[in-house]
């Protein structure tokens, strides 16, 4: 009903995700083209970086580059003076005055403010849990975890680490819910992480009944879903205790394992 761009969006960062090990100067283009929302990207070169994926970085960094060359070419400099003046007084407008309703961001900040505190708490508590994201997702992916972990967890933490976030932008959580799916078919399932999928999902579709930011639950559950596959099998291998049940299903699964 109110989708925007998150279709856009979702498919830019998953497919990202897909091509970074095969095709990465591919993965990099689409990054790229993703800093059309700048505020989901915070966390991607963190990512990159501690990965060592460096030809996605220069391939994303040339395409940014490139595109604001060809803003300009199209549209002179006054296009940019317009954005970065909107940009102020959209943030003054949305974080500051609650103009869009403090139940429609999906995030901790608007949680606090939806409970009634201050801007300065909310900007703390919306710090932190940034810094503790990001720190995450640095050694996560200077770890020997699976890939599907790392991208579930690099989306995720997209998703958690930005103040502004509207529940049209939570498409992007399908991306993670997919490679969590992908992990369970490869290397054996978890107790509950299918019902955990479907509780997220679930909050996600009463948001119209409950204007509060159930879609930031949403993706709390996912994460927390990732960081108990990920302690479970640190190597990325299949878990030991269903290995036996789902050794089969795992190698005959249509997926790349």
């Amino acid at each position: 009903m109110a989708g925007q761009n998150g279709f856009v969006t979702a498919a830019l960062l998953g497919g990202a995700l897909v091509l970074l090990e095969r095709r990465p100067v591919l993965a990099g283009v689409l990054i790229g083209l993703l800093s059309f929302k700048p505020h989901i990207g915070v966390l991607i070169p963190i990512g990159l970086i501690a990965g060592g994926h460096w030809r996605a970085i220069a391939a994303a960094a040339l395409v940014v580059v490139a595109l604001a060359l060809a803003s300009v070419v199209a549209f002179g400099l006054d296009a940019w003076e317009a954005f970065f003046h909107g940009l102020s007084a959209a943030s003054q407008s949305t974080l500051e005055q609650g103009r869009a309703e403090w139940g429609k961001l999906q995030s901790a900040f608007g949680l606090m403010r939806m409970i009634g505190g201050g801007s300065a708490l909310a900007w703390s508590i919306q710090g932190a849990l940034t810094a503790t994201v990001a720190i995450v997702i640095a050694a996560l992916w200077r770890s020997q975890v699976s890939f599907d972990l790392k991208a579930a967890a690099l989306a995720t933490g997209a998703l958690l680490a930005t103040p502004y976030i509207f529940l049209y932008d939570l498409v992007v959580l399908a991306v993670p819910m997919a490679f969590l799916v992908r992990a369970s078919a490869c290397n054996g399932p978890v107790a509950g992480e299918m019902l955990g999928l479907a509780a997220a999902a679930l909050l996600i579709a009463i948001f119209p009944l409950a204007k509060a930011p159930v879609g930031f639950a949403a993706v709390l559950v996912v994460a927390l879903l990732i960081a108990r596959r990920a302690s479970l099998a640190p190597t990325g291998h299949a878990l030991p205790f269903v290995r036996a049940q789902a050794g089969t299903p795992g190698r005959n699964a249509p997926l790349s394992c």
